[in-house]
């Protein structure tokens, strides 16, 4: 992605941090990793992306692979060939099972059936900035992607720093640009929407969490724009490279903080929490701070608010559950 070449940077910054931050939350976070139906983990070619269908299986969209689908049984398929799809990222469905994709090495998105059947949805392929009808339509280096209940289509557009839609009826156009973001996007990534029709964009190079109303208005969610590794006040605190969002059904946010090699949680009264992590890169199943990730990249949640994880630097799924302190 565009941030991970300053990651080296942002280590650095945060080698001086002696611990992970204090938490108030009062329930925690036990971390495990996906295993197959023979209890084996299962290993993926860089995860980028997670949804999960409405039947609990969960896509994998594989950076220098293709996208799989893991049974709630463990049983791994593929569902689109490393040939057939160029730097996958990160992925959503519509309201009646179609998977979208944001293809990044083809500028474009695509959309899988149920019958498997895949179609460009928007884009020429090309590099670009252009609005109006799909097939004309060109974008750079799409990542995020959210669908509304009307179908609508939202995308991360982070080569070109804007918010982008395509309508049901094939249209592209802006919803946000760079100038209308509260001191700008830099390197958007992941997206999610709210019941509410809030979209919360991930701004990984700014350090911070995005809300953006259905009529494009822009406020900062969480994060003072600053790198760091600290927790409190949503508007406090501090993240290094946020790279996607999702959203349980107790309105609690989840952050895939991947400079940091942690989850994030900001909770319905607007304190910003670790769920796991400790901020230093690693591999190690456990509980909260004494589990480990190398750089996360996604993250879903599922219809029983398990958290899944793509643990992008050690190739697997990390799996957590919530454990009451109560």
């Amino acid at each position: 992605m565009r941030f991970i070449p300053l990651l080296a940077i942002l280590m650095a910054v945060l080698a001086a941090c002696s611990s992970s931050p204090s938490n108030n939350i009062n329930f925690r976070f036990v971390v495990t990793t996906l295993v197959d139906a023979n209890n084996e983990p299962i290993t993926f070619a860089r995860p980028e992306g997670l949804a999960i269908d409405k039947d609990g299986n969960l896509f994998v969209a594989e950076a220098i692979g293709g996208i799989r689908r893991v049974s709630p049984e463990g049983v791994v398929s593929t569902i689109i060939q490393d040939d057939e799809v160029a730097l996958p990222s990160k992925l959503a469905f519509d309201s009646e099972g179609n998977l979208y994709i944001t293809e990044s090495g083809r500028n474009r998105i695509i959309r899988v059936d149920q019958s498997g059947r895949i179609t460009v949805v928007a884009g020429t392929g090309e590099m670009g900035l252009d609005d109006g009808d799909a097939e004309q339509a060109q974008f750079f280096l799409p990542l995020g992607i959210a669908v509304d209940e009307s179908g609508t289509i939202y995308v991360a557009d982070s080569g070109n720093n804007r918010i982008r839609w395509v309508s049901p009826q094939g249209e592209v156009g802006t919803l946000v640009d760079s100038e209308g973001a509260e001191s700008g996007f830099i390197g958007i990534s992941g997206i999610t929407l709210a019941s509410s029709d809030i979209l919360y964009v991930a701004d990984a190079d700014g350090k911070r969490i995005h809300a953006i109303t259905p009529e494009g208005a822009v406020s900062t969610f969480a994060g003072n724009g600053e790198i760091g590794f600290s927790n409190g006040p949503a508007l406090e605190a501090r993240f290094n490279g946020p790279s996607d969002i999702a959203i349980d059904s107790q309105g609690n946010f989840y952050i895939a903080d991947l400079g940091n090699h942690s989850i994030r949680i900001i909770t319905p009264d607007g304190h910003v929490n670790t769920a796991a992590g400790n901020g230093e890169s690693g591999y190690g199943d456990g509980e909260g701070a004494d589990a480990q990730f190398m750089y996360p990249q996604a993250v879903a949640i599922d219809a029983n608010d398990t958290i899944y994880v793509a643990d992008s630097g050690n190739n697997v799924i990390r799996v957590m559950r919530r454990v009451s302190d109560e």
